[in-house]
């Protein structure tokens, strides 16, 4: 089997192209015999057997193959496979299979929106990193592409000083240079006409032509300007949000130092009238002390007129002994009653006793009670002392908070100041480090805020523990007080009580007055009759009858004594009951005094929580000097700072005078640039000359034989020739217009380790030579380019050169020469 058509193994198509696989053969008729042949295709990864009945591809039989239109997707490598009958001179027949294979690139024009490509400056210049510092920068743009064709293509920029640039990026459909170390003047954007896609673009499509954009140092340094005073700005804006804050902070933390001196003179105050119901509480007290012992008295009082009624009823019972001593049953019984009289008597003596003893502990009890109320009238005074510190202190933070208050005033006024100065000098970087220093200062204007805020909490906290405390002891008073209304009734039981039995002893006097004068007038009565029986012995039978009256008499009289002894008898259980009450009245003093210890422990506790307080106040005054010597100090600081503030003004108000004789002098230099800007817009109507040639298909070309300097290449395909400037026939570009042409060119090093080069040539002269050579068995790529001036008529082209040996040079159709007018004369 022979291969008659060799086909390279990379091809490359436009999309809607066709594109032929040429690979040929014959058999030898006598023995061999061809018993199959398969196309194949590996797209995306994945092998595919072409159909010889498919729409997408012509099979001739021969092994030609032609894919009628490339789309993207035909990308891939394309393998025909043939199997040939081998017959052997001895008759066998052996089957071997041959393969030849080809790697297609289907391309794809890069395309716009339809709008000329323009190149433009953003208006706000990046920040650019350079190792480890931030730079400012600027972003050029090239655009709008609708899409970057297949393979994508890239975009280069041309900067004044001529150097060549790749695109930084792409996005939103442009191009994208981000520039560090800015120049500035015209800036050339256009694609690298070395780029395989725009082999399918027209010679007239808009992507081959080039953009052109100024970059002017005064608006460089304008935009840098803004930025700057836009950045300052942001940052007196968070400065001033974070003044306000902490002014916000600052009448928060007043209002709540105002609301805890409310409070405390609210607690003051109920301290205060605490103090006074107590002192009414401990009046009334003395004062019931006073009624108990005036009702004691008067008992005291009752009990002696019974001991006279009863020493006086004795003397009527001896008188009535005396004449009834004839009738000794009447004298026995009087003689009980006597005894049963006396009986009563030491009784009644003997709670009369012990009516003084509760008397003497209720004098003691009410001492106790008078002294405890004079300790707490002292606390009260000294927890009223130390409340007209505690508003002494408070007085002297509010000074102290007033005088807080005029420097913010000063500060603000200073900070409007130095505002007004940073406005004038919004251009100068200097402003920053001072609000640097502001800020600075605000975070410690911020700490103090904060320890204040804590000493005020601490406040608060022993404000509430005195208020929990007055709380106690308005709940003890308040105990006190219903024990007090509770004994007050017993006692207002009592007086009536006694009331009713001075009453009745009233009445009982009453009574035995009469029985006195009664007795008196019988006395009489009985001498008058003693002296008849004396003188008149005869009228016995009178008397005996009178004596009968008498008996009559006596035993109404021994009735009336009876009815007496009822009455003591119920005097006895009056005075039992009473004894019961006074021992109920004994212990509730026992429990009171045990109270009132306990009540002399709260107020030692008190006193001693008063003397810590003392402390802690003392403490807080010192440190409140400490803050106002500071406050001095941080004044006198301040006013430092004012002057430095006019030093400033005037050194800024000389900054400011040489910035504008600097302004005069950059409108000069942009009249200047105006009238450059001018010069390059006319430039830019220069017309657009570009040019792209290369071998055809398949094709090789001799670059000629001769050892050092060959014959022009002549490069027989054209791609893209803007222009009319490259000759076919010749090889040679003649220049349209006068100006500034770029040139490139691509060829291979020779795989036999012989030096290659390639030299280009203008207008008859020698301008650059590239060289390379490659080791055995490899091939190595050069992609050599220059920039020379041609006058228009003036030829440029490229020779070949090596440095031995005769044998023809192949020159593929991947070697390409190519160039572009970079700007015209």
């Amino acid at each position: 089997m022979t291969w008659h058509d060799k086909v390279g193994k990379d091809l490359q198509a436009c999309v809607g192209y066709p594109v032929t696989f040429g690979w040929n053969y014959s058999l030898d008729q006598s023995s061999e015999n061809e018993t199959r042949n398969q196309w194949t295709a590996v797209l995306n990864g994945r092998t595919v057997n072409l159909d010889e009945n498919s729409t997408e591809f012509a099979f001739d039989g021969s092994g030609r193959m032609t894919l009628l239109s490339a789309s993207l997707a035909h990308s891939g490598t394309y393998s025909l496979h043939v199997e040939v009958a081998t017959i052997s001179a001895n008759g066998s027949e052996e089957t071997k299979t041959y393969e030849r294979s080809a790697n297609l690139t289907v391309l794809e024009a890069p395309s716009t929106t339809g709008e000329p490509l323009q190149a433009t400056l953003n208006p706000k210049p990046v920040k650019v990193q350079s190792g480890n510092r931030t730079e400012w920068g600027i972003e050029l743009s090239f655009g709008t592409f609708e899409t970057r064709g297949h393979p994508a293509v890239s975009a280069y920029w041309t900067t004044p000083s001529l150097k060549v640039l790749p695109s930084s990026s792409y996005s939103s459909g442009s191009f994208h240079l981000t520039v560090s170390n800015v120049e500035t003047g015209p800036y050339r954007v256009q694609l690298s006409p070395e780029e395989p896609a725009l082999r399918c673009s027209d010679q007239d499509a808009e992507v081959l032509r080039s953009a052109l954009v100024t970059v002017e140092d005064i608006t460089f340094r304008l935009m840098l300007l803004e930025v700057r005073a836009a950045e300052l700005e942001n940052r007196t804006a968070e400065l001033a949000a974070k003044d306000a804050e902490l002014d916000a902070k600052d009448a928060e933390l007043d209002a709540k130092d105002s609301e805890l001196e409310t409070r405390t003179a609210e607690l003051a105050a109920k301290d205060s009238e605490l103090d006074a119901k107590d002192s009414e509480l401990a009046t009334r007290t003395a004062e019931l002390a006073a009624k108990d012992s005036e009702l004691d008295a008067k008992d005291s009082e009752l009990e002696t007129r019974t001991a006279e009624l009863a020493a006086k009823d004795s003397e009527l019972e001896t008188r009535t002994a005396e004449l009834a001593a004839k009738n000794a049953e009447l004298v026995a019984k009087d003689s009980e009653l006597d005894a049963k009289d006396s009986e009563l008597e030491t009784r009644t003596a003997e709670l009369a006793a012990k009516d003084s003893e509760l008397e003497t502990r209720t004098a003691e009890l009410a001492a106790k009670n008078v002294e405890l109320v004079a300790k707490d009238s002292e606390l009260d005074a000294k927890d009223s002392e130390l409340e007209t510190r505690t508003a002494e202190l408070a007085a002297k933070d509010s000074k102290l908070a007033a005088k807080d208050s005029e420097l913010e005033t000063r500060t603000a006024e200073l900070a409007a100041k130095d505002s007004e100065l940073e406005t004038r000098t919004a251009e100068l970087v200097a402003k920053n480090a001072e609000l640097v220093a502001k800020d600075s200062e605000l975070d410690t204007k911020d700490s103090e805020l904060e320890t204040r805020t804590a000493q005020l909490a601490a406040k608060d906290s022993e404000l509430a523990a005195k208020d929990s405390e007055l709380e106690t002891r308005t709940a003890q008073l308040a105990a006190n007080d219903a024990e007090l209304e509770t004994r007050t009734a017993e006692l207002e039981a009592k007086d009536s009580e006694l009331a009713a039995k001075d009453s009745e002893l009233e009445t009982r006097t009453a009574q035995l007055a009469a029985n006195d004068a009664e007795l008196e007038t019988r006395t009489a009565q009985l001498a008058a009759k003693d002296s008849e029986l004396d003188a008149k012995d005869s009228e016995l039978e009178t008397r005996t009858a009178q004596l009968a009256a008498k008996d009559s008499e006596l035993e109404t009289r021994t009735a009336q004594l009876a009815a007496k002894d009822s009455e003591l008898d119920a005097k006895d259980s009056e005075l039992e009951t009473r004894t019961a009450e006074l021992e109920a009245k004994d212990s509730e003093l026992a429990a009171k005094d045990s109270e009132l210890e306990t009540r002399t422990a709260q107020l030692a506790a008190n006193d001693a929580e008063l003397e810590t307080r003392t402390a802690q106040l003392a403490a807080k005054d010192s440190e409140l000097d400490a803050k106002d010597s500071e406050l001095e100090t941080r004044t006198a600081q301040l006013a430092a700072k004012d002057s430095e503030l006019e030093t400033r003004s005037a050194e800024l108000e000389d900054t400011a005078s040489a910035l504008q004789k600097s302004v005069a002098g950059m409108d000069d230099r942009a009249d200047k640039l105006e009238s450059r800007c001018s010069a390059l817009e006319l430039r830019t109507d220069s017309p657009v000359v570009a040019f792209r040639v290369g071998f055809s298909w398949g094709s090789h070309g001799l670059w000629g034989s001769i050892r050092n300097e060959g014959r022009v290449v002549v490069f027989d395909t054209v791609f893209m020739n803007i222009g009319n400037g490259y000759s076919r026939a010749t090889g040679k570009f003649t220049a349209p217009v006068g100006g500034l042409y770029v040139f490139f060119a691509s060829y291979d090093c020779d795989e036999k380790g012989r030096y290659m080069g390639l030299l280009f040539e203008a207008n008859g002269e020698r301008v650059a030579l590239t060289r390379c050579r490659a080791p055995h068995s490899a091939v190595l790529t050069k992609t050599p380019s220059v920039v020379v001036s041609l006058n228009k008529g003036q030829t440029a082209h490229v020779r070949a050169t090596r440095d031995s040996g005769t044998d023809p040079i192949t020159w593929y159709y991947t070697y390409t020469f190519s160039g572009f007018l970079l700007q015209k004369f």
